[in-house]
């Protein structure tokens, strides 16, 4: 920056030229060589100088007054080319022309540019001939100018000027330029006259000019271009030629013609002007006044061969140059270099290099200056090129920049923030391309609010929306560049507007040809097809465009029919993807039936690649739009089966959302099949129309759209084209569990040979060609899909197929797509058959293979009837022992099942039950009852005993009484195995087996008799643990529920520690794990029950820890505040341990070792009141004489380890005035000085902290990869834990920060509970402070982690472990 008076001052939008008058400091740059001087004051941003000749001064000057920060400034050297060859620009005949001068003069136009004629030194054409680029004479770079006069196409005569210093068509024409001429007395200019005006071109000394003096003896003349005299002058007599054309006369003597006599003056046929230039070009840009360059002969002819021409183009630094060509077409194989333009940005020194044909080019330098480099060779020339160059205004502000990298990040400014300070010119970033190419915008964040507004655009100059305003609350969107430039600005207004967005940007690879690049807006339906143009032989790119503007937040589905791709192995190919999530597929092969593509965002991009042989291609299609619904409530799905399920499910679906959508896209030659297991939305209005809470499930190809509510059967729906849009609708009341389902993807029936979909109520089928042989090599696909109510029954009057014993050749195959049920044929089928469905979708598949089929088939019909769906089962059981099973074990039992199984034995007796497997339906999470499908044991006075679901290990169950009655009942999900349960008759004084344990190894799980049942009456068990006299127990009861009373007179756990005598007692109902700790090895659980008022009891965990001998237990509050120690190990604990600390504590324990010693401290405990940065509550470590310290506050994971640096370290425990903790208790010993390390060591299996990953130890650590390090970008990773079955598994956060959005869309762990049908906890994300616990419903889990392309965070740290199946039952 330097000083410039009351001018610019500091201003980054005004720019006044510097002068010596009103400028103080400032910087002068002098062209020596054509002493050129430009200054340069105030405050300017980074921009460039360029010289038009070799040598440069820079002059540096300061006055007396302020001082500011000056400039720094960089050099470097541009290659200069010597002047080319001699350019004709102007020629004229005799014999016809009468103003030739006149022509010359003419700026407005050029004459016969295109006639090759008119351009031939001989007297053949008689048109005249000129250039219209000598009209730019300033701008063209002229050299030297050349007069040659011909005579049969011999030179006579010729004159050759300086042109460096003229500017115009006439003052080249000067004696002082005078280069060359046959006359010696023509280089004094004293009385010489060279003039051009519209009476002609003449050279003469100043008696012999224009004749005036025609009889005087000393007037002379050398030449005289005469054109037709209209009499208001003076002629000579040798000019009386001219009377009725132009005359070329030129003196023969060295002396010149007198003008009185004549003698010596000839004149010639042609008369010609030619230019010599070095093609550096400089133009002088003012703001926004555009100029048009383009090759020579553009428009009129091909550019010429051996072009070597550079433009400079110039202006004020707070300006930049945009290059617009609108047309552009050259020699091909820009690699070779044959014929070319390069563009360099002279400030970035960024150059691109372009040939062959383009469309829509932009071109934009980062400040003011570029250079165009146009260069030809000898071989084929095209048309050329013409662009506009026009100087616009910078944004030098810090949010502004122009980005030339392939694909980059775009986030606004003080992201994730909205902008927090007003930029006077707003921010504006501009992504360019390569020439060739286009840019892709894709936003998948974006937010704005304002006042006044809108002003946030998307700038796309070649497009057909110039400007693309945005605003609002919108989903994830792109937008596609119509040229090779796109950019973004918006205007930041903390006070009046909300923004926030994120976006990145890449390029589109350029179409070939150039212009085959269509745009289409999908608001309104429309049709194209392809080829959009005759393809020729060789390798193209061709892109449709299909879009709607991102305020509508829409999404694009296009209809393809006719699809013809003959070139085989990819050659040619049609490829379709979603702009924004990059989702696509090839297609390879002509699909004649049609199909459906649907994008995920507002913009689909379709790519159609023609190979390099030639082929026949085509592709019909047809595009429309359709609204689009919140991302977190919208999946796709294109694999070719999974599940699917409502927002919540099992339990109630929000009503504060309007739509949840999922996309299920198959491929080409596909249908959807859709099976809902469990259905359940509010039901129909008072018209019985599904108009409340319903699902709505929309054919995309023939755009049929079936509605359903209401609680439904298991039921099928089944698509006729290769996609489906299934919505669930719900309005602001009544809320239901909403459903499951199952898809697949499965062949698509082809009318026009086989198979097809038959969905009326009756109807008939048969095999190909029937009753004639159906062929080889059939692959047929019959659907049958009728109302959810219904069921269908297939009758066969004729099956015959191959013979095969194991039905592997040629085979029908039916499947009730509903429960699974499936029967294969072959060979000669006993008829009639009669095949009759469970739910109302059947599939039904015939394949021949490649041997004997000359057999005639299969023919039928099928006709619909009401469904049955509750199955049910009554049996009595009056042995003295047996088994029962539920229907179907081992296979999955059915839906809506109702079995009654009654036990009767002796009198006097009483009935043992044995279940040895159980695995029915979980717990409804909701109530955490047997809600959904259950076993239900009753007396014999029909008393309810137990109501039991979910899987389990085996268990018993002794009823006192002779009779019992098994309830089993399921709900519309099946997918689960079953109970088998042995019953046996048992004498009433017969005991119980003995519920008393001994456990002596390190860890160990105990529960109550029966658990999760309920315990029996009248027991007590004794649970002892004695473990290694080094070692202490640690007992954590997960699941406490007993009867509760007071002081537990009754029911309850007694936990005593033998040797120490410590005891304490438990009943009642507990929420959360228990913990208790002993001091010595030796333990003992007593459980006890009475007579009345059994519970679901308790399960346990025990582990050990290894006893601290002889230790010193220090808090550093004993005496003072400061307690010093040299022991070698000890116990640290806070004040009051183990009861909650004190408030306003603050305690210090220093210990010093020997000198090659370190202190370990190991912390077992520890809860101390939570904070970021640790402000509040704290234990500061300090290690001595470093001085190097770290805090902890909060509920870390433990145990963890601290170590030291030196020998003499420092424990400083500080709490303020509110809020306290339990505190924390843990270990110091001497270890040798290694450097200081806090970790947290691993359990039973080492930390896992692999992104994909498999565990299985009963307890373990796992962490995000690179933790604590920051997790990767774009990761999608999964830990799955398996545990044996009859446990759960808890896992335990005990540190969380993952990159925070309100609704998780960005980066969230979400935990998939595999054994309970794939049931997903709701997102997590952010920073907890606080450690959270999940437990599962089953014994097998995955957590995973999504994390998107932008900001990532240090992720989790957590523990899981095995715990006993601790549902509530009963």
């Amino acid at each position: 920056m330097i000083e410039n008076g009351d001018l610019c001052g500091r201003s980054r939008s005004c720019y006044i030229p510097c002068t010596e008058e009103t400028a103080q400091d400032f910087i002068e740059i002098l062209d020596v060589y054509y002493s050129e001087i430009s200054m340069y004051c105030g405050y300017l941003p980074t921009f460039s100088w360029v010289s038009k000749g070799n040598e440069v001064l820079l002059r540096f000057y300061s006055d007396e007054n302020e001082d500011f920060k000056g400039f720094s400034a960089s050099y470097r050297a541009i290659e200069r080319r010597p002047p080319s060859e001699w350019e004709l620009v102007f020629r004229a005949a005799s014999g016809r022309e009468r103003n030739a001068a006149s022509k010359w003069l003419d700026e407005s136009r050029g004459y016969n540019e295109g006639a090759k004629a008119a351009k031939s030194v001989t007297v053949g054409s008689l048109q005249t001939y000129k250039n219209r680029i000598v009209n730019e004479w300033e701008n063209i770079g002229v050299r030297k100018v050349k007069i040659e006069l011909y005579k049969s196409g011999n030179v006579l005569s010729a004159f050759i000027f300086e042109g460096i210093e003229s500017s115009n068509l006439t003052d080249w024409f000067e004696c002082e330029n005078l280069i060359y001429a046959p006359y010696s007395n023509l280089y004094n200019c004293t009385d010489l006259v060279f003039k051009i005006d519209e009476e002609g071109f003449e050279i003469a000394n100043e008696l012999g000019s224009n004749g005036d003096n025609c009889t005087d003896a000393d007037g002379l003349v050398w030449l005289d271009l005469q054109d037709v005299p209209d009499g208001s002058y003076t002629t000579c007599s040798y000019e009386d030629a001219a009377a009725t054309t132009t005359r070329f006369f030129y003196s023969t003597l060295p002396e010149g013609t007198p003008t009185n006599t004549g003698t010596g003056m000839e004149y010639a046929d042609v008369f010609t002007i030619w230019i010599q230039r070095d093609c550096d070009q400089h133009l002088i840009m003012n703001p926004s006044e555009p100029k048009f360059v383009e090759s020579e002969d553009y428009g009129f002819a091909n550019y010429p061969h051996f072009e070597y021409c550079d433009m400079y183009f110039t202006t004020d630094p707070l300006q930049h140059i945009t290059f617009n060509f609108k047309d552009f077409i050259m020699q091909t194989d820009c690699e070779l270099q044959r014929d070319y333009v390069v563009i360099e940005d002279v400030t970035s020194e960024y150059s691109d290099l372009f040939c062959g044909k383009q469309s829509d080019v932009e071109w934009t330098t980062t400040a003011n200056n570029a250079i165009l480099r146009f260069r030809t060779d000898a071989s084929i020339n095209y048309a050329g090129f013409q662009a506009e160059v026009v100087a616009l205004s910078r944004n030098t502000e810090d949010c502004s920049s122009l980005l030339r990298s392939s694909f980059g990040n775009l986030t606004n400014l003080d992201y994730p923030d909205s902008p927090q300070y007003i930029r006077p010119q707003g921010c504006s970033t501009l992504v360019h391309a390569p020439p060739a190419d286009r840019v892709v915008f894709s936003f998948n964040k974006f937010s704005f609010d304002f006042d006044i507004g809108p002003e946030f655009v998307i700038v796309d100059n070649f497009g057909n929306d110039l400007l693309v305003p945005l605003s609002g609350h919108l989903y994830p969107f792109s937008w596609t560049s119509a040229s090779n430039e796109l950019a973004l600005w918006y205007y930041p207004q903390p006070y009046k507007s909300y923004l926030i967005y994120r976006s990145s940007y890449r390029r589109l690879v350029q179409p070939l040809p150039a212009g085959c690049l269509e745009f289409y807006d999908a608001e309104f339906s429309g049709f194209f097809d392809w080829p959009l143009l005759a393809m020729p032989t060789g390798s193209q790119n061709c892109f449709t465009i299909i879009r709607t503007h991102p305020v509508l937040n829409r999404r694009v589905t296009v209809t393809f029919s006719n699809l013809v791709l003959q070139l085989q192995e990819c050659d040619a190919y049609l490829q379709v993807q979603d702009s924004t999530t990059s989702r696509n597929d090839k297609y390879c092969t002509t699909a004649q039936v049609s199909f459906t593509w649907t994008s995920d965002t507002n913009e689909a991009i379709i790519k159609f690649y023609h190979g390099p042989l030639p082929a026949l291609h085509q592709v019909e299609a047809e595009y429309r739009s359709l609204q689009r619904v919140d991302p977190q409530w919208y999946q796709v799905f294109t694999e070719d089966s999974g599940h699917f399920w409502s927002p919540n499910y099992p339990n109630l679906y929000p009503n504060d959302i309007p739509v949840a959508e999922y996309l299920f896209h198959a491929n080409a030659f596909q249908l959807v099949l859709i099976v809902f297991t469990d259905f359940g939305v509010e039901g129909p209005d008072v018209n019985g129309t599904c108009r409340n809470d319903y699902v709505r499930l929309y054919d995309l190809l023939d755009q049929r759209k079936d509605n359903y509510c209401n609680d439904q059967p298991p039921f099928g729906w089944c698509s006729s084209g290769n996609e489906v849009l299934v919505s669930l609708i719900v309005d602001k009341t009544a809320q239901k569990r909403g459903f499951y389902a199952n898809y697949a993807f499965l062949p698509r029936p082809d009318p026009a040979a086989c198979g097809g979909l038959f969905n009326s109520d009756s109807g008939e089928f048969s095999s190909p060609n029937y009753p004639r042989a159906y062929g080889n090599n059939q692959l047929c696909v019959y659907v049958f899909q009728v109302a959810s109510d219904k069921r269908i029954t297939l009758q066969f009057d004729q099956l015959v197929t191959q013979p095969d014993v194991k039905c592997e050749k040629d085979h029908l195959e039916v499947q009730d797509k509903i429960t699974g049920r499936k029967n294969v044929y072959c060979g000669t089928v006993g008829v009639p058959l009669t095949w009759t469905s469970q739910g109302n979708v059947i599939v039904m598949t015939f394949i021949s293979d490649l041997t004997d089929s000359a057999y005639s088939g299969f023919t039928g019909s099928y006709t619909i009837s009401d469904r049955e769906d509750t199955q049910t089962c009554i049996e009595e059981f009056m042995a003295q022992s047996g088994t029962i099973k539920s229907p179907r074990f081992p296979s999955d039992y059915y839906n809506n099942a109702n079995c009654r199984y009654e036990i009767t034995v002796d009198e006097g007796f009483a009935i043992q039950l044995t279940f040895v497997e159980f695995n029915l339906e979980p717990v409804n999470p909701t109530t955490t009852s047997c809600d959904f499908d259950y076993v239900e044991i009753l007396d014999g006075n029909d008393v309810s005993q137990d109501k039991l679901c979910g899987s389990r290990g085996p268990f018993e169950r002794r009823i006192i009484s002779n009779k019992v009655t098994l309830i089993f009942s399921s709900d519309f999900i099946s997918f689960y195995k079953g109970f088998v349960v042995n019953y046996e008759q048992v004498s009433l004084t017969t005991p119980p087996p003995s519920c008393d344990q001994v456990f002596t190894g390190t860890s160990g799980v105990f529960t109550s008799p029966n658990y999760p049942g309920n315990y029996p009456d009248n027991t007590e068990c004794r649970i002892e643990i004695n473990v290694a006299d080094t070692l202490r127990v640690k007992i954590t009861f997960t699941d406490f529920s007993l009867e509760g009373y007071p002081n537990c007179p009754y029911d309850y756990v007694k936990v005593t520690d033998i040797e120490e005598g410590i005891m304490e007692k438990y009943c009642g109902r507990i929420d959360g794990p228990i913990e208790w700790r002993s001091e010595s090895h030796n333990v003992l659980v007593l459980f006890h029950s009475d007579d009345r008022t059994p519970s679901s009891g308790f399960t346990a965990i025990y582990e050990t820890e290894p006893i601290p001998v002889g230790a010193l237990s220090l808090s550093g509050c004993e005496s003072g505040s400061l307690v010093e120690t040299s022991a070698q190990f000890g116990q640290l604990i806070s004040p009051n341990y183990p009861r909650p600390y004190s408030l306003n504590q603050n305690c210090r324990v220093r210990i010093t070792l020997r000198p090659e010693k370190a202190c370990l401290i190991t912390f077992t405990e520890f809860a101390l009141e939570a904070h970021p940065k640790c402000a509040y509550d704290y234990v500061e470590l300090t290690s001595f004489p470093d001085g190097a310290s770290e805090r902890f506050c909060g509920t870390p994971f433990v145990p963890f380890t601290w170590r030291s640096t030196g020998n003499i370290c420092e424990v400083h425990f500080n709490s303020d005035a509110f809020v306290p903790s339990q505190g924390y208790r843990g270990s110091f010993e001497a270890v040798e000085a290694v450097g200081r390390i806090t970790v947290a060591p691993t359990t039973e299996a080492p930390t896992a902290s692999e992104c994909n990953q498999e565990l299985s130890h009963k307890s373990g650590t796992f962490t995000t990869p690179n933790y604590p390090a920051k997790y990767p970008l774009n990761a999608k990773c999964s830990t799955r834990i398996r545990v044996p079955e009859g446990f759960l598994i808890q896992v335990s956060f005990r540190q969380f920060d993952v990159e925070d959005e309100p609704n998780c869309n960005w980066d969230y762990v979400e935990i998939v509970d595999n054994g309970a049908g794939g049931v997903k906890t709701k997102r997590f994300c952010g920073n907890f402070q606080q450690s959270f616990t999940h437990t599962s419903l089953s014994n097998d889990i995955e957590v995973k982690l999504v994390s998107d392309n932008y900001e990532s965070k240090t992720g989790y740290f957590a523990s899981y472990k095995a715990v006993s199946n601790i549902v509530n039952i009963g």
